[in-house]
């Protein structure tokens, strides 16, 4: 059956759904009567064919679906902490000079951490502030050349940091 030159063919086996209803998805009253259709009548040997493959199918046990072979993930990178204990002491190597400049800095930043209850590490790492303490910056253009400060970090505490270096 064709729905006119511009309807798309149509698989044999699938049900034509330019008849359906579209307020009930039912046959068309056409269709539904069997009018316009071009069917024989199945011979005895199908319809018995037909009972004999549903009564199989109905006794059948359900097969479980065949399951994908599991998909291999790429093994985790496990990046060492930045944490104490995790690498070496960041301030190892400083002259008495700059360990000091580093106490006043940690000092500074516990005290800044606390004032404005979040994390320590969020204002400066420890390897920053010992970054900071070998180079003793005095301008903000020294202290932006520090690994790990970054504009926002500079805008924030630079004028600070560059006070505590001073002494």
């Amino acid at each position: 059956m064709s729905g006119g030159p511009d309807a798309p063919e149509q698989p044999a086996g699938l049900p034509d759904v330019h008849h359906l209803s579209p307020q009930t998805e039912e046959l068309a009253p056409e269709e539904a009567s069997g009018e316009g259709q071009d069917e024989t009548e199945a011979t005895p040997a199908e319809t018995e064919a037909a009972q004999t493959t549903d009564a199989a199918d109905d006794t059948a046990e359900p097969q479980p679906a065949p399951q994908a072979a599991p998909v291999a993930e790429p093994a985790p990178v496990i990046l060492p902490p930045d944490l104490p204990g995790g690498k070496e002491d960041p301030a190892a190597g400083l002259t008495d000079e700059q360990a000091a400049v580093y106490a006043r800095l940690r000092e500074w930043r516990n005290a800044e951490a606390k004032r404005q209850e979040i994390s320590r590490f969020i204002i400066a790492s420890n390897a920053t502030l010992a970054e900071i303490a070998r180079r003793v910056p005095y301008t903000e253009a020294d202290l932006k050349a520090v690994r790990g400060m970054g504009p926002e970090r500079l805008r924030k505490y630079g004028q600070k940091i560059l006070e505590v270096v001073r002494g």
